[in-house]
């Protein structure tokens, strides 16, 4: 399950993270808002942009999933940034640090004035005791449970899956690494066991990023033209 924006890349993220699918059992790919001309072999849902804020946009996105009568029950929610680097029979739960622990953390970092530690917090405000579950790895979902989750926190799920896990009191691992995702012109550090590989829009474009890539998904995929 993908929510995917056009963006100045026509999907280049999107097309390794289809490729990466062949590393998890599977059955459906459904794409939701917009669909890359490349890809085919997947079922489209258009959806168009409300005049709202990204992150409004984006939940409206997710509620119209959960009200998609043709999405199984619980499903596999993939970013088009995540990408699945070894073969694994289901996708693991993995928890990041106790909340606390991410905020104290995030305190003394340069995203003390950002939008993800206000999130976080508010997070942490509901479940003093919970954890962070921000890890850029994909998850699956209950739809039933991701919509109530919607419509009790609606104001604050740009951190949904923090939520999720911790109102639902999900048993998870804690994760063996910080995060995977590869930001502007960190280094890549990928070890043997790891599981699940990310990029954004500024890293997707580094040579070595995508040397990485090509090195994991060299063929196309059932997913694009």
């Amino acid at each position: 399950m993908y929510v995917y924006k056009h963006g100045e890349h026509n999907g280049l993220e999107l097309k390794y993270s289809l490729r990466s699918l062949k590393n998890i059992p599977h059955n459906n790919v459904y794409i939701f808002w917009d669909k890359p001309d490349w890809a085919k072999n997947v079922i489209h849902i258009p959806m168009k942009d409300d005049k709202w804020t990204k992150f409004k946009n984006v939940r409206a996105k997710y509620k119209a999933i959960c009200l998609h009568k043709e999405i199984s029950h619980s499903f596999i929610l993939m970013n088009d940034d995540f990408y699945i680097i070894k073969p694994i029979l289901e996708i693991p739960s993995y928890v990041r640090w106790p909340l606390k622990e991410v905020l104290q953390w995030l305190k003394e970092s340069i995203w003390s004035k950002t939008r993800f530690f206000k999130a976080i917090y508010n997070v942490f405000r509901k479940f003093p005791k919970g954890n962070c579950y921000s890890l850029h790895i994909p998850m699956v979902m209950n739809k039933t449970k991701l919509l109530n989750i919607m419509r009790r926190f609606w104001n604050t799920l740009t951190c949904k899956r923090s939520l999720y896990w911790n109102y639902y009191n999900i048993p998870a691992k804690i994760s063996p690494y910080w995060d995977c995702k590869v930001w502007g012109d960190n280094k890549i550090d990928i070890k043997e066991w790891q599981e699940f590989f990310s990029t954004n829009d500024d890293s997707i474009i580094r040579k070595d990023v995508l040397d990485v890539l090509n090195g994991f998904f060299p063929e196309k995929s059932e997913y694009e033209i």
